[in-house]
């Protein structure tokens, strides 16, 4: 290998990477860093980047794929074999446990090795570095960075394993018996090593730069994690019975823990960063550049030095000089071999050859390439008497052609001239456009036609595949590029003509039409664009469909408009967007292209002069438009878009939307509309204002400041219920912009200009300082809440309630808080144990020092009873029913010491107490279900009958009715009915008691009723159903007043519910809950055709309807042929399918053939 490896290739040339200025600027500043500044640039250097602190930029691919590959490559592979044979024959011989062999340092070093030999080897195989990325890209591809990655890693492993190796394992084999000197350790811990820095160090060149020290630690880090997840879990040596550690000076026992420690550290900080600035330092003088661009490097060349005009009289034989590349002009002495001929005349590199002189015949060459020098010294290389003059290209110009006119003169008069050209090459030069006549060959057939330099090409006629018989092909108005790659694809044809006019002269137009109309059919149309504006049809495949119907369509045409199948018209398109419409709509037979020929004008864009004004009240559904910009413009509308009835037309913008509740919203962006009419898809009443906005200016957002703050109350708590608020609330902080006619918040005084405060959810969150959005969302997500309470304010008079502070640090441990009569100023979270979410600054909990995050333990009522494990909602129910009395106790405790929460003492009260309660309020609360009592007032009847806080109810009998399974608020509620009943019991059960599940009622005997029964059901949300228990989910009671009395359906289970056209089942089975069941019989209750069907309990589960094996009788039953015609044209007459599936099926089982008319029949009679 030469050493010229690493100096910069000169036939790479990068000026298209890298802006000349910037590029010169940094080379200045940097050329002399010093090595301390080196070092501390590199070391904060992105690990893989290519620009370095010296100004140079890293030749990639000479750098992970070395040249000559010839050379290189089969060293490469000798190095990967002779390491996998090392990889083969330490798991063959190895003796230990199989899975335990990666445990071992030695083994990680092995194993990162083989990957960056393999990387290596691949990058040069098969070409895996494509390209030079740029000075500004300045990153390696994610492949090379991989290498670089694994040859750092490889490098520092190998030699930390080379290290501990002849210092810690070397001495210590002789106890094990294994040699410590074969070649298979020797080659295991020094040979691979070796062979790796010949690898990636003398052939690669890879750099070494201070920031791969990151890289490096990390990688040694990692396998340290390992050695400690190994200690941890116990696993031991499987290898060594008699040791816990994998190597005896990497044990992390107690006895060995300060050592190990030690001989990380001093690995980590001192031995590895010592011998990575070997390294660096090392690899400074083997780095690969790209080459400078050549316009900076005008001072290679000492031209103050270099002679004038040299001519040289040339032996027979090679000159043994290097020139610039095959294309270069004029030929530039590059480099001159050690015995070259051309010492003797004083030719030094930088030379410029301007003429060859033939000694036999005297033939003068001039104005050569490269190439063309090279192939003259070829063909007179045994010839005695050659002369060949260089000259100074800074001092001296070339010596012209003898006749020909100067390169770049224009030729004016004259006439044109064609040429029938023969197969091969022209030896012509041609450049611009139209095509210049730059240069001619002496062995060019143009000489001796009148085709002089500087005429212009006009027109070039090939024949298609060299069939003189067939129509040529005329191509007009060319580029020098590709009327010079036309050449080179008919080099074999003698048919081609080439017709050159004067400069000047006008050019030859393309005959035929100048423009067409082409109606595309669906898939490829076979023509390829450029990607120019407008496009350009660069060629028309031999599969086009195009090329029948359309004869006059010609290469060299341009694309005017595209017109799609929706009506919709493009106009002065790039070839990117022309393409990219053509693939969106290439299943359509309806695309229009226009094309015309070239110097034509493009067609303008029709100016659309839209309404003023249009109202739109949209149906529901979607509207079919798209939408872009803040305000909303309407971009593009679809055929069947409901817009198009209103008039509305692309460039109108939205000005303001209303919904079907009165709410209005102005200036809204394209995202907020998009968002509203999604989330009112179904709604009749939604009104769009568009507006032509080069006429009318888009409506404010009402101004309310006006609006008399001595109305507007400070402050307002809403409780809202569940459902829309009828609002249009925008803004940040949150305003209230309008309210509908029957907002829910006109009940609570809420008016136009009030700013939302807080809002607190249903699991106790409070939010805090919200945008309108944030709080839009958040109440749509629990719009079926009706736990959620807003805060209204007067931003004139009371300020917005901060986001509270994070908990204090000094949080106490524990504290006993008594509490006084009123308000607490403090809210909870729902979490268990119930913790503090935010103190007011006026709440008496401050005196106490109780800090926000702190959790409840215990609360202490006045009447002594202490309350433990409280939940939320069981904690609030106390303190609001005891808010007035003082004397309450709340003891609360550090959230990080949950041991020291007090547990619920054993209940010590009676097992079981049934009482009859008087008319009147019982004094007590209660909480969960079943509900469990929580407190009892001094003058509760209930102190009376013996029952105590703690116990749970069982049963409520009202009335002669007895209720089970019920929870707080159900209890409530019907004690609160039944208020004035006298004849109420209450059954108490210890906590530790099962309660009595609920039978089927008393009075009802289904023995003899059917096992099964259908009920319709009526489209209602009040059935007068009430439902008992869960396996199954059973009917309780029919009230007298329900549409459905006339059914005895009481103590029947629930198999199934129909209800056409819900989703993803019609079918609904398997229900879990009584919730679930009154959950979908309420959102359905507009849906007509729903069908309970009810079976005897004693079925389940076996008789009831399962998800898996239940499919419904439409899906059961196959028809034949004549079968499914029929119920097609059923179907197509709007008959529902059960019914046209029974009366087929009533016709199949008399053994009659199915009539159309006969089951049409069927099916309305049946109706009747």
């Amino acid at each position: 290998m030469s050493d010229d490896n690493n100096k910069p290739d000169p036939n790479i040339d990068i000026n298209n990477d890298i802006e000349k200025g910037n590029y010169e600027y940094y080379l200045e500043e940097h050329e002399h860093t010093g090595c301390w500044s080196r070092f501390c640039h590199e070391f904060c250097q992105h690990p893989f980047t290519l620009l370095e602190v010296n100004g140079y930029v890293l030749d990639v691919q000479r750098t992970f794929a070395a040249k000559p590959s010839w050379f290189i490559i089969p060293i490469k592979m000798a190095i990967t074999g002779v390491s996998m044979d090392v990889f083969c024959r330490d798991l063959l011989n190895y003796g230990g446990v199989p899975s335990f062999w990666l445990a071992y340092y030695e083994n990680w070093t092995t194993v990162l090795t083989l990957l960056y030999l393999w990387m290596s080897l691949f990058n040069s195989l098969f070409c895996l570095i494509s390209r030079q990325p740029t000075a500004y890209e300045n990153r390696a591809s994610c492949g090379i960075a991989v290498t670089w990655c694994l040859w750092v890693l490889a490098l520092s492993y190998q030699f930390l394993n080379f290290f501990n190796y002849w210092t810690l394992v070397y001495y210590d084999l002789d106890e094990t018996g294994i040699p410590a000197v074969s070649y298979f350790t020797v080659m295991k811990s020094f040979g691979i090593f070796a062979l790796l820095v010949v690898e990636g160090q003398l052939m690669n060149r890879i750099p070494m730069r201070m920031s791969h020290l990151t890289i490096s630690e990390l990688g040694l880090l990692g396998y340290v994690v390992w050695t400690l997840l190994h200690y941890a879990s116990g696993m031991g040596n499987p290898d060594q019975p008699n040791e816990d550690g994998i190597y005896w000076f990497l044990n992390w026992g107690p006895s060995t823990l300060s050592r190990t420690c030690a001989g990380i550290a001093v690995t980590m900080l001192v031995v590895l960063p010592a011998i990575w600035i070997v390294f660096y330092v090392a690899s400074w003088p083997f780095r690969r550049y790209m080459p400078i661009p050549v316009d900076d490097l005008d001072d290679e060349y000492d031209y103050e030095a270099m002679p004038e005009h040299v001519q040289c009289f040339l032996e027979p034989g090679s000159l043994m000089a290097h020139f610039d590349g095959d294309d270069n002009y004029p030929p530039r002495v590059k480099e001159l071999g050690e015995d070259s001929q051309l010492h003797a005349f004083g030719i030094v590199p930088g030379m410029v050859v301007d003429t060859l002189e033939l000694g036999n015949d005297g033939t003068t060459f001039y104005e050569m390439t490269t190439s063309d020098l090279v192939e003259h010294l070829k063909d007179s290389n045994d010839q005695d008497g050659r002369v060949l003059t260089l000259i100074n290209p800074s001092v001296r110009e070339l010596t012209p052609t003898p006749g020909i006119p100067d390169r770049g003169v224009l030729l004016e008069g004259g006439e044109p001239i064609e040429v029938t050209l023969p197969a091969g090459k022209i030896g012509v030069v041609l450049t611009d456009q139209p095509p210049v006549v730059s240069r001619i060959s002496d062995e060019s057939p143009l000489v001796g036609t009148g085709v002089e330099v500087g005429m212009w090409v006009d027109t070039l006629t090939v024949h298609n595949d060299g069939d003189d018989e067939e129509e040529p092909h005329v191509y007009y108005e060319l580029e020098a590029s590709e009327l010079t790659q036309l050449l080179k694809d008919h080099a074999e044809s003698e048919g081609r003509v080439v017709r050159f006019i004067p400069a000047g002269m006008e050019l030859s137009k393309p005959p035929g039409v100048e423009a067409l109309e082409l109606y595309l059919p669906t898939g490829s149309i076979g023509l390829v664009f450029s990607k120019a504006t407008p496009p350009e049809v660069k060629a028309i495949k031999d599969t086009s469909p195009l090329l029948d119907l359309y004869p006059d369509l010609k290469p060299g045409m341009f694309v005017d408009t595209l017109t799609l199948e929706d009506g919709t018209t493009h106009y002065h398109m790039d070839g990117k967007s022309f393409t990219q419409l053509l693939k969106d709509h290439r299943d359509s037979d309806a695309r229009v292209m226009r094309v015309i020929r070239p110097g034509m004008e493009l067609t303008d864009e029709p100016s659309i002069f839209p309404p003023e004004e249009i109202l739109a009240s949209v149906p529901p559904g979607p509207l079919m438009v798209v939408l872009d910009g803040h305000p909303p413009v309407v971009s593009m509308l679809h055929e069947e878009s409901p817009l198009h009835d209103f008039g509305v037309v692309p460039g109108m913008v939205v000005d303001t939307l209303e919904l079907d509740d009165g709410t209005k919203h102005y200036e809204l962006s394209t995202e907020e509309l998009t968002t509203l009419l999604g989330d009112h898809a179904d709604d009749e009443g939604r009104l769009l204002r568009f507006i032509d906005p080069n006429v009318l200016e888009l409506t404010p957002t009402p101004d309310n400041t006006d609006t008399n703050n001595e109305e507007m109350p400070p402050e307002l708590f809403c409780a809202v219920p569940a459902g829309p608020l009828g609002a249009d609330i925008q803004g940040t902080p949150p305003t209230v912009q309008s309210l509908a006619d029957d907002s829910c918040l006109h009940e609570f005084g809420v008016v136009v200009g009030m700013v939302v405060d807080t809002l607190e959810l249903e699991d106790s969150s409070k939010h805090y300082e919200m945008s309108a959005e944030q709080l839009v969302e958040l109440l749509r997500d629990n719009s079926d809440s009706e736990g959620r309470m807003l805060c209204f304010i007067n931003p004139e008079l009371v300020n917005l309630t901060p986001t509270p502070e994070k908990e204090s640090p000094d949080m106490p441990l524990e504290v006993e808080a008594y509490l006084p009569a009123g308000p607490l100023g403090v809210s909870f979270n729902g979490s268990h144990p119930v913790a503090i979410t935010e103190l007011a600054d006026d709440s008496c909990l401050h005196d106490y020092e109780v800090d926000v995050g702190m959790v409840v333990d215990t609360l202490t009522l006045p009447d002594g009873s202490v309350h433990y494990e409280l939940e939320l909602d069981a904690l609030m129910n106390l303190l609001r029913s005891h808010k007035e009395e003082e004397g309450k106790i709340l003891r609360l405790i550090h959230p990080d010491h949950l041991e020291l929460l007090t547990p619920t003492p054993p209940y010590e009260g009676p097992d079981e107490v049934t009482c009859q309660v008087p008319t009147g309020p019982l004094g007590c609360a209660f909480h969960g279900a079943p509900p469990v009592l929580l407190n009892l007032q001094d003058d509760s009847p209930l102190h009376t009958e013996g029952v105590v806080v703690g116990m749970k109810v069982d049963t409520v009998e009202l009335d002669g009715v007895k209720h089970y399974e019920m929870d707080h608020l159900e209890l409530t509620s019907l004690l609160k009915e039944h208020a004035d009943s006298s004849d109420r019991v209450l059954r108490f059960v210890a906590p530790h008691y099962v309660c009595t599940p609920p039978p089927i009622p008393d009075g009802i005997d289904i023995s003899d009723d059917p096992e099964e029964l259908e009920i319709p059901l009526p489209t209602s949300q009040k059935l007068g159903l009430s439902f008992t228990g869960t396996e199954p989910i059973c009917i309780k009671t029919v009230r007298p007043d329900s549409e459905l009395a006339g059914y005895t359906m009481e103590g029947y289970g629930i198999n199934r519910i129909y209800i056409p056209g819900h989703t993803p089942s019609e079918h609904l089975v398997q229900l879990n809950n009584m919730k679930e069941v009154m959950v979908i019989l309420t959102k359905t209750k507009n849906v007509s055709g729903r069908v309970m069907y009810l079976k005897k309990p004693e079925l389940w589960p076996h008789g009831f309807d399962n998800a898996e094996d239940y499919s419904s009788p439409a899906a059961q039953q196959q028809l034949d042929d004549d079968e499914q015609e029929c119920k097609d044209s059923l179907l197509e007459m709007g008959f529902e399918e059960d019914a046209i599936l029974s009366a087929i099926a009533y016709y199949r089982d008399l053994g009659q053939p199915v009539d159309t008319d006969d089951v049409m029949t069927r099916i309305i009679t049946e109706g009747e």
